[in-house]
């Protein structure tokens, strides 16, 4: 009987680890892309790009606007307002004062066993802080919650410090490159609180 019993219970975790298992999908109601596939977000969070060295930029908002292509795929611009250093103001090429503009980051979906992630991956761009260039390339893994639930409000939170993403990994990590440096270090974004609204009702799955 107790070994009956202890196949049973085997069975059980094993379903219930299928059930949860992640696909790394956004769909609507119809387990589908999402045809009003447009989304907007906003966060007063003050954040932060930090290296392994300790170089910073510190911005007091972060604004997002985007599409979803697929059920995996999509591309999202971000804009880091409020934004300083030791330096001075910080922009990038072509913004106003104090702000960083973050165009064309694609998306992907990045299921990490029972959790779902957005893969954010950045073409290499420019920021000026005072005097100094700094570039900004790579990528960044972003959690996403609520999961399972269709909705049209989800939090996006990307923790991370000292040039440590939560969580880490070696490939997929941004990277900065301060000029008094003189070469790219791994860095982390701290940009947490990030309320997302979706134009029709989606899904993380």
């Amino acid at each position: 009987m107790a070994l009956v019993a202890v196949f049973c219970l085997s069975a059980v975790a094993a379903s219930s680890a299928l059930a949860v298992e992640k696909k790394g999908e956004i769909v609507n109601k119809t387990g589908v892309a999402p045809t009003k596939n447009k989304f907007v977000g906003t966060s007063t969070t003050a954040g932060e790009l930090e290296t392994v060295a300790g170089s910073k930029i510190k911005c007091t908002g972060t604004h997002v606007t985007g599409t979803i292509a697929t059920t995996k795929t999509g591309e999202a611009s971000f804009v880091f307002t409020g934004c300083t250093n030791a330096s001075g103001n910080c922009s990038s090429t072509g913004a106003v004062a104090k702000e960083i503009k973050v165009p064309g980051v694609a998306l992907k979906g990045a299921p990490q066993e029972t959790k779902d992630f957005i893969l954010n991956t950045v073409t290499e761009f420019d920021i000026k802080c005072g005097t100094v260039d700094i570039k900004v390339k790579g990528s960044l893994l972003i959690p996403v919650t609520p999961e399972s639930k269709l909705g049209t409000l989800f939090t996006f939170a990307a923790k991370g410090k000292a040039g440590k993403q939560e969580p880490e990994e070696s490939a997929n990590h941004l990277e900065a490159k301060f000029e008094t440096k003189g070469k790219f270090e791994d860095a982390s974004l701290a940009a947490e609180g990030l309320e997302v609204t979706f134009e029709e009702q989606v899904e993380f799955i």
